[in-house]
């Protein structure tokens, strides 16, 4: 990957830290973030699910269920709402064997379709999985941090402060050369 070590190097220090992670990588649109990410962590994501582009809270919410069952789930009932998918997503690793975990959250603003409490059943969650397992080195993808990222972590009570690990800016690539 060209001119983008020092984003590489934050990734991977998170992922090697002991402690439980919360990494959000942001940046405008089709500049690499999801590339980035990919790459960074090939061969080591446990869970990894992208957000629907104009999809309704039940489209989202299949969409996630679908994510969990191609990693392993076996439950096949239905989920009702966005906290019975992340208990969902918390069953399914903590069934995981021990060692490093990446979660791979991306277009997290998709997944937060108007009053659906996405944001609270995420928060409520990654509060509950950062306590209860320190493996878990949590990455979301945003768009632009003007605006999508500060709904989801800079919320009173949301995962800003011990929670958020590091923001990974992501901006365009000036002048490298080899």
């Amino acid at each position: 990957m060209i001119a983008r070590e020092k984003e590489q190097k934050e990734l991977n220090d998170a992922f090697n830290d002991e402690r439980a992670q919360f990494v959000a990588v942001y940046g405008r649109r089709r500049i690499g973030k999801t590339f980035l990410v990919k790459e960074t962590f090939e061969g080591r994501f446990s869970f990894r699910h992208t957000g629907l582009a104009n999809a309704d809270k039940k489209q989202q919410i299949a969409a996630f269920k679908k994510s969990l069952k191609k990693t392993g789930m076996r439950d096949s009932s239905p989920i009702k709402d966005w906290y019975a998918a992340f208990d969902r997503l918390e069953e399914l690793v903590e069934a995981m064997p021990e060692g490093r975990k990446v979660i791979f959250l991306d277009e997290v603003p998709w997944m937060d379709t108007g009053r659906c409490e996405f944001v609270s059943a995420d928060q409520a969650e990654t509060g509950d999985c950062r306590c209860v397992n320190q493996s878990i080195c949590l990455v979301r993808n945003y768009r632009r941090r003007k605006r999508s990222p500060d709904r989801f972590i800079d919320r009173q009570g949301g995962q800003r402060g011990e929670r958020l690990r590091d923001e990974v800016r992501q901006g365009p690539v000036r002048n490298h050369r080899r």
